[in-house]
């Protein structure tokens, strides 16, 4: 049986919803895999143990039987430390990433595998650095004909930014989900007040267009050896100007399906299936839209979103026990693929400055 670690928490303002997230992730495998429950703390420290397929244990912090743990380059085993001592407890197959947010995604903890050798379910480093900051994601999107509402980047002075603006307004941090630090902002003086909010969690602000009479709707889209596939589309119901981190996660109420034509429909779920294809995602993503004035506007792309969107695709938990299987044997067929690349080359030009006191050194030209 394959053992597969199952990574979430971490050090990010969305670590709760991570939490949620990764706790039923690790139920829905273990029926299938030897699954480790790995827990990021809030510190950054990884900790494991079997008592944590329960949410209590964690909300509770019962971590006195806890392991802390960790990964070595190139050796996918998971370890322990006892005393002086590396302890295996086995070889991992593949991780499930479920860290929203910071590190999970914004390409580190995908980097962090790529150096142990692991194959991840999540987007590679350079798709999930670019949608995990909004303005890298609006320069990309504009590059393969996709449309976002106009925004500015805040760079720190108020008297020039403000001349140049139209009210309202939406003020977020650049590099932040679930409407955390977000806020509307219809004349200077909320600006400034929306602005200090967003500097609390991110150094680079992002001031966008506010959309008046605006419909919400999100896809998501994974892919397996089988081929890509999109889900029919979602409208969250809320009355208030954006969707609050309540929306998302306490109230929680949606249409779905969308109540939209299918023209539009699958208007974008094509946008959604291009999207991923184009950046190269890998895993499940879902892909936040705003609809105005006829328009289709790409919002936000999360590569690593809550719950991984299986209410989107699943009815049942086995169904998406049999997705996430799909996306984990598509992660080790592509890692396995990329063993095969070369990733070394042999040259002389170490020998040039080997002699004793760095001399040889100056016969080294610099490349142009």
């Amino acid at each position: 049986m394959k053992k597969i670690a199952v990574i979430f928490g971490g050090k990010s303002p969305e670590h709760d919803v991570s939490v949620i997230t990764g706790v039923m992730t690790a139920n829905a495998l273990k029926e299938v895999y030897d699954v480790f429950p790995v827990y990021a703390q809030k510190s950054g420290e990884f900790i494991y143990d079997k008592s944590f397929f329960d949410l209590k244990n964690i909300v509770d912090k019962n971590f006195k039987k806890a392991k802390k743990v960790f990964f070595l380059p190139s050796d996918s085993n998971l370890y322990f430390l006892s005393g002086k001592k590396h302890i295996s407890l086995g070889a991992v197959s593949c991780i499930v990433n479920c860290m929203h947010g910071g590190a999970g995604e914004n390409g580190s903890l995908s980097g962090y595998f790529n150096i142990a050798d692991i194959p991840t379910t999540s987007s590679p480093l350079v798709s999930s650095g670019v949608s995990m900051d909004k303005e890298f994601t609006k320069i990309f999107l504009k590059s393969i004909g996709v449309k976002t509402l106009p925004y500015k980047v805040f760079d720190g002075d108020y008297d020039k930014i403000t001349k140049s603006l139209l009210y309202p307004v939406i003020v977020k941090p650049s590099s932040l989900g679930s409407s955390i630090g977000i806020n509307k902002a219809e004349n200077d003086r909320e600006l400034k007040n929306a602005i200090l909010e967003a500097k609390r969690y991110d150094d680079k602000i992002i001031i966008e267009k506010y959309a008046e009479n605006k419909t919400e709707i999100n896809c998501a889209v994974y892919k397996t050896e089988k081929g890509v596939f999109v889900s029919e589309c979602e409208m969250p119901d809320s009355e208030n100007k954006f969707l609050s981190f309540e929306d998302k996660y306490v109230l929680g109420k949606r249409l779905f399906p969308a109540p939209i034509s299918k023209k539009l429909s699958d208007k974008i779920k094509s946008i959604s299936k291009k999207v991923y294809l184009s950046l190269g995602f890998s895993g499940i993503i879902r892909i936040d839209y705003i609809l105005c004035g006829g328009e289709v506007y790409l919002n936000e792309i999360n590569s690593v979103p809550g719950s991984l969107s299986y209410y989107l695709f699943c009815e049942t938990f086995s169904s998406f026990t049999e997705i996430l299987q799909g996306v984990i044997n598509a992660a080790i067929k592509e890692h396995n693929k990329k063993t095969t690349l070369i990733t070394s080359f042999e040259s002389d030009i170490l020998k040039i400055g080997k002699g004793k006191g760095g001399k040889g050194f100056d016969k080294l030209k610099p490349i142009l």
